[in-house]
């Protein structure tokens, strides 16, 4: 029997290399594994999440901008899998495999004055994933093998958001 264990932690600050850009981002990894002669359970997880800010494209940045308001983002993903592998003989092998994945972002951008080519706008979107697999292998043969098996994927997703032209028209599909 053998088992894995894995664990890594990164943050990261780019500091304003230039005036009023910045991105603050944080990672968690893990894996947790297990294996012997017939089976291999693994999970994964990840989260990452970062916020930043810098002057909006095209406005000039901190030189030339006629303002100092800047874009924001924040950003979170999460993804998660288990899988488990077993071989029931030389012929035939079987895997199972769950896994999901979590995306959220709000973004906001002041616009670039006086604002008619680029208005103020922002956006939240949110959208999930989740699969599921069952596969079997089957090989009569070194040259010869057949796959079969079941799988489900559910989508879900949502962006929700504005432009501001004067009167706020929404952007959301």
């Amino acid at each position: 029997n053998q088992l894995g264990l894995g664990l890594s932690l990164s943050t990261g600050d780019s500091g304003a290399q230039v005036d009023g850009s910045q991105q603050e981002q944080f990672e968690i990894l893990g894996k947790l594994s297990w294996k012997n002669d017939a089976h291999q359970l693994q999970w994964n997880y990840r989260l990452f999440d970062a916020d930043s800010s810098h002057y909006p494209e095209q406005s000039g940045g901190p030189e030339f901008a006629a303002t100092d308001d800047l874009d924001t983002r924040d950003t979170k993903d999460q993804s998660s899998a288990l899988q488990w592998d077993y071989k029931l003989n030389e012929q035939w092998t079987s895997l199972a495999k769950a896994s999901w994945y979590q995306h959220e972002e709000d973004h906001l951008s002041p616009g670039i004055f006086p604002y008619f080519a680029i208005p103020e706008n922002g956006t939240n979107t949110e959208f999930t994933r989740t699969e599921l697999q069952w596969i079997n292998r089957i090989s009569p043969s070194d040259q010869l093998w057949f796959n079969i098996g079941l799988g489900n994927k559910q989508e879900d997703g949502d962006s929700t958001g504005f432009v501001d032209f004067g009167m706020i028209m929404p952007t959301d599909f």
